[in-house]
């Protein structure tokens, strides 16, 4: 049915005229905890953590930690250089164990059933040695039963784990999900799925989307391609039509395998990278990112990150952070995990309506100094504006069953977004408040 006009009505200075005055509607992001005083918050604890070792380490020099060059080339041929030494099994356990975090993603971290093809003298000092089918994974080992661990499609070296206090992944009904993340292999990047993408449901209520990506390592064309498509993957499509990073509310944690902070502009997948990141975009680096970004990589480059559309935190580096030690004392990892303590960032201001005449309302949201950007059908996000509005009301203003954004830009006057396809200004004054409402 056709909806009936509105009109705005507009109280400027002290001068005001009686209507009856319609609240706007507030978006609630249901996945927000609420504190003591009645404000909204949330702060999980989430690290990412390539787990993997190599062979270029130097592992013969002193001290002697018990990791030789012998080991690493046991490691390299039989574990696919995942985490799998013991001592360093143990060590991450105990690292993760201290952090307590909510969120965990992992890359390279050995898949224990593979231990079946793993021949005697390749066993020792490595999980295989005592291994028994049916025994936990390492994943499982290091993260603990009060978690939940969803892996990639076909690639249970990569792994996602949620703290049961937290929250569980929506699909997974058991402690262990291989193939739990939604993914899609790209023909001529190797096999199974590099980017996984689950959906977390909250135990507050709502929930967070999660993305793990791990990008193609090497430098020559063909690896720089793979991720360039890695990463549209997880913020065009994922190969079903959907961006990984698809929900209301994105975490996008993991190895890029590429420096976006020192090489934006000079690698092309760098550059791909901070076309979705960064800047005016509505993800941003949660992550230290730039040329002066603590290295996560063999003390060379910055390639594990933290990004999000809404969160904000804080973030250290085991081992580079000062008076942060190292997950171990021992040459053993090649990569540095991120730990980041995360904040929701609060808008300044949000209405709905429904922009596009479909009978699906978008979330219109003012973040203040990155301008007003819409949640478009809960599927994608652009940005309306690059100001932040003194106020906002929306309201089918033509009648045509579309609504209109009608936002006042103080000093700029009252313009309204059309269709969401123009604008128009509809006063040059900025009123003291905004309604819409029938009139007739």
């Amino acid at each position: 049915m056709k909806r009936e006009s509105l009109a705005v009505w507009l109280i400027i200075s002290s001068f005001s005229i009686p209507l009856f005055i319609i609240p706007s509607l507030k978006a609630q992001s249901q996945w927000l905890s609420t504190n003591s005083n009645g404000s909204t918050s949330v702060a999980p604890v989430v690290i990412t953590f390539n787990t993997g070792t190599t062979t270029a380490l130097f592992h013969d020099l002193p001290p002697d930690d018990g990791y030789t060059s012998e080991h690493a080339e046991i490691s390299d041929e039989w574990y696919g250089n995942g985490l799998a030494w013991v001592p360093a099994v143990d060590a991450t356990r105990d690292f993760i164990a201290q952090v307590d975090p909510d969120v965990v993603v992992f890359q390279e971290i050995f898949h224990s059933e593979e231990c079946a093809d793993i021949p005697p003298e390749a066993r020792e000092d490595f999980v295989c040695e005592d291994w028994m089918p049916g025994d936990p994974t390492v994943t499982q080992t290091v993260l603990g039963e009060d978690f939940q661990i969803a892996c990639h499609l076909d690639k249970p070296d990569k792994c996602a784990g949620v703290h049961r206090r937290f929250g569980r992944f929506r699909g997974c009904d058991s402690d262990l999900c291989l193939d739990g993340l939604d993914g899609t292999e790209i023909p001529g990047c190797g096999s199974g799925a590099r980017v996984g993408s689950g959906v977390i449901d909250l135990v507050t209520g709502g929930s967070i989307t999660l993305v793990n990506i791990h990008g193609t390592s090497g430098i020559n064309q063909d690896d720089t391609d793979c991720r360039v498509q890695q990463f549209e993957q997880v913020f065009v499509d994922l190969g079903d039509g959907e961006p990984g990073a698809n929900g209301a509310v994105n975490l996008v944690m993991g190895d890029l395998n590429v420096d976006p902070g020192r090489l934006d502009g000079i690698e092309a997948s760098a550059t791909r990278f901070n076309d979705f990141v960064g800047d005016d975009n509505p993800f941003q680096y949660i992550s230290d990112f730039g040329p002066d970004a603590p290295r996560t990589y063999l003390d060379l480059w910055t390639i594990d990150y933290v990004v999000s559309d809404t969160f904000d935190g804080s973030c250290q580096v085991p081992g580079v952070t000062p008076g942060v030690p190292d997950v171990i004392d021992a040459v053993y990892f090649d990569h540095k995990p991120v730990v980041c303590e995360l904040e929701g960032v609060s808008p300044e201001d949000m209405v709905t309506g429904d922009m596009d005449g479909n009978g699906q309302d978008e979330v219109i949201i003012d973040f203040g100094d990155a301008g007003i950007w819409v949640r478009l059908n809960n599927s994608s996000w652009f940005q309306l504006h690059a100001l932040s509005p003194e106020d906002m009301v929306t309201g089918d203003m033509d009648g045509n069953g579309q609504d209109e954004v009608i936002i006042d830009f103080g000093d700029a006057g009252i313009w309204v977004r059309l269709n969401n396809s123009s604008w128009f200004q509809l006063d040059a004054l900025s009123p003291e408040n905004m309604a819409v409402g029938k009139l007739d």
